[in-house]
């Protein structure tokens, strides 16, 4: 595993020893080597799959700036002025298509791994808070989809070994 692949300015935005750190860093090595086994591996799987019911990952949202910003004139705020969505608004989540059509959510372990598609706001979203949606959406997702290697989370996949371990 090529070290240079982890985004270690992403990382140190969680404390050394935080648990999430460490389940980034698994994730990232265990999507790696299970794409370099062809993704036949059981213990990198069960590795994975541990790792993605710690692993806070990045969601790409369109953003809907009236709906963000309620009344407020954007030439008005401040540059330092932290904006709070309305009560009940909800980012609405950028999905993305396979080759062969499949609609899916790309979610991603770093920013550096989102930098190699197009320049799209990211938030921030828990296991259980990501998997949750995945399931409500009914909607396949897929991790790191720019970068050499990515995973594939098809619904049954969620909803049947994630889930259960997520409890």
């Amino acid at each position: 595993f090529d070290l240079d692949e982890l985004d270690f300015e992403y990382l140190n935005t969680f404390p050394a020893g935080d648990p999430v750190r460490k389940a980034l860093v698994f994730l990232k090595v265990g999507i790696s080597t299970f794409a370099e086994k062809n993704y036949s591996d059981e213990t990198t799987f069960k590795l994975i799959v541990a790792a993605l019911t710690q692993a806070p990952l990045l969601v790409p949202v369109g953003v809907d700036f009236d709906e963000l910003l309620g009344g407020l004139n954007p030439e008005d705020l401040s540059p330092d002025q932290e904006l709070h969505p309305k009560s009940g608004s909800k980012p609405t989540w950028v999905t993305a298509r396979l080759s062969d059509g499949t609609e899916v959510i790309p979610m991603f372990t770093s920013r550096k791994e989102a930098a190699k598609g197009e320049k799209v706001p990211l938030m921030l979203y828990d296991p259980k808070d990501y998997f949750r949606i995945l399931m409500e959406i009914d909607m396949p997702a897929i991790i790191n989809p720019f970068g050499e290697a990515s995973f594939y989370m098809s619904q049954r996949f969620i909803k049947n070994v994630v889930m259960p371990q997520l409890q």
